[in-house]
Formats: C-alpha cells, structure tokens, sequence
C-alpha cells in the first residue's frame, strides 16, 4: 500500500506535492527473513566444543599395579636380566616389548620373552609408569630363571665358579713381563738396552701416564718407538712401550733371518754352478770311448810253444 503525504510546513518548490514511498510491513519482514538466510549461508558454523573423554578408573588394576610395585621394590631388574644375557648370550634371547593396556589414563604393559622359556612374563598387571612395568616383567623372567635352574637363587646372575686349592705362584712359574724379555733380545741383536721414558699425562691427574722407549741415540733406531698416552699406573704404561719394543726389536730379527736364508741360498746356488763348471769336463772327458786296437797275427799264438 502506498501513501502520499504532502508536506504543509514549507511549499514546495514546484508547486508540487512530495511523495514518501512506505513499504508494508508485510513485505518487509518477508525481505530481512530473506537476508537473514543468505547471510547464515554465508556464515560457517561455529564447531561445538569437543567433550573431554572421561576418566575411567579402573580398581582393580591400580590395586594389581600397587602389589606389583611392593614385590618390586627397589631393585633393578632390567639391569640383572641384561647382565644375565650377557653372560649367557644367545641369538634373539632376551626381548622386551611394552604396549598401551588402556588410553585414559594411559596404561602400561610390558612382555618380557627370553630363549631358555616360552612364556611370556609381565604381561598380567598394567601400569601408569612405563619402566615400572619393564621391572616387573624382568623380575617375572628372574623367577622364573632361578626356579629352573639358570640362576641362583642369592641375587647374583652367575653360579659361582668352584673353589681351587691356591697353589702360589713362584718365580719360575711366573709369565715373564715384556720389560725382561727385552734385554736378551738387544744383545742378541747388538743393541744397547733402551732407556724408558715415562711422565705423567696431566699434572692434575696422578694415574694417568705417557710414554716411549729410545735407543740412546741409536742411528739405527730413528725416534721413539711404542709411544702410548693416557694409561693408568705407571708400571702398566712402562709394559705397554716394552711390549711395543720387543714387537720392533722382533722384527728386526724376523727381517735378518729371512736376509740370511736368501743369502745362504744364494751362496748354495753359486757353489753348485761352480763345482758343475769343474766337474763337467772331467765326465765328459771320463766317458770318451777308447780307440779300438788292431789284433796282429802274433797275438793268436801261444809263445810259450815257441
């Protein structure tokens, strides 16, 4: 419906009526329902909040978990079961395997295989800590090991060896130190002793010690031979340069040998070609045949008949 309404505070200019256009109200509701709807299309929709999972606590397994932590106690039974298998080695003989047992809250289960059995330790009680229950399946696998015979029962991984009457060592059943064997072996090699150099490796650290041996100026040895650094003990440094000492004068030996052997052969091998040089004409001239010798007629009668 429209209206005219003509304005009659002021004439209008043209002598003209002035005209308001009104919409019905209708229509207009129609028009912003409309505009409502493009702009919701428009619009993305706001995500709901997502809802926390609730926590479901699970009784009778913290109950489990807390027996399972006192029978633990404080040992390391990860530690005990590795040092078991090494000991023990055997190809794929120890394994350890944690899983999830639950999400909320997280849970824990860790299965323990070892060759010696084929069950599986560990995996009946969950725990909130991960490495809480690496120990328990473990110390599942020590029982197990002591119960059958593969461990002793005192706490140790190892049965303990049997004990041998001690018979004490004299000085001839003594093994000789690298540092002795290597006088014999300079005279035998004309050598001079070497003299050992031996310092320490830090001022601030007393165990540690570098070292070398050297001939005395030797022109045959050039520099330090068996230089080591950073070992503990003093006497232990000094055998390692003479280990290194008697290995180098070793050599040497090994070296003058092999030139003697070579030389001898070749002194053998001359000789042999000489005496053949000698030898060779005589046996030709040996084997020459003899010439034959004519018979004459007087050798076909007796001359004692004469």
């Amino acid at each position: 419906m429209n209206f005219e309404v003509e304005s009659a505070k002021q004439p209008p200019l043209a002598d003209q009526p002035i005209r308001v256009q009104l919409q019905n109200i209708e229509d207009f509701d129609k028009e912003q329902a409309e505009k409502d709807a493009l702009r919701a299309q428009d619009t993305p929709a706001k995500s709901l909040p997502k809802q926390k999972k609730q926590r479901v606590i699970d009784v009778d397994a913290i109950a489990a978990e807390s027996e399972a932590l006192k029978e633990i106690g404080r040992i390391n039974w990860i530690g005990k079961l590795n040092e078991y298998r090494a000991i023990k080695p055997l190809k794929d003989g120890l394994t350890f395997d944690s899983v999830e047992a639950s999400q909320n809250p997280v849970r824990f289960t860790t299965i323990v295989t070892i060759k010696e059995s084929d069950q599986r330790f560990g995996h009946d009680v969950s725990f909130s800590v991960k490495k809480e229950s690496k120990h328990y399946a473990a110390k599942k696998a020590i029982d197990w090991l002591i119960m059958n015979g593969f461990m002793p029962s005192d706490g140790t991984v190892k049965f303990p060896k049997p004990l041998l009457p001690h018979v004490p060592l004299s000085k001839e059943n003594k093994p000789p130190t690298f540092a002795s064997q290597v006088p014999d072996l300079c005279a035998r090699l004309g050598f001079d002793c070497p003299k050992y150099e031996i310092t320490k490796s830090s001022p601030h650290v007393e165990s540690l010690h570098d070292g070398y041996a050297h001939f005395n100026g030797d022109p045959r040895v050039e520099g330090r031979v068996g230089e080591c650094k950073n070992i503990y003990g003093k006497n232990k440094c000094k055998e390692m340069v003479a280990e290194e000492v008697l290995t180098f004068l070793k050599n040497i030996e090994k070296h003058r040998f092999e030139m003697y052997q070579a030389e001898d052969k070749k002194r053998k091998r001359e000789s042999d070609e000489s005496v053949h040089e000698v030898l060779a004409p005589q046996a030709a001239e040996a084997v020459k045949p003899e010439k034959a010798v004519k018979p004459i007629a007087a050798d076909f009668f007796d001359k004692s008949t004469e």
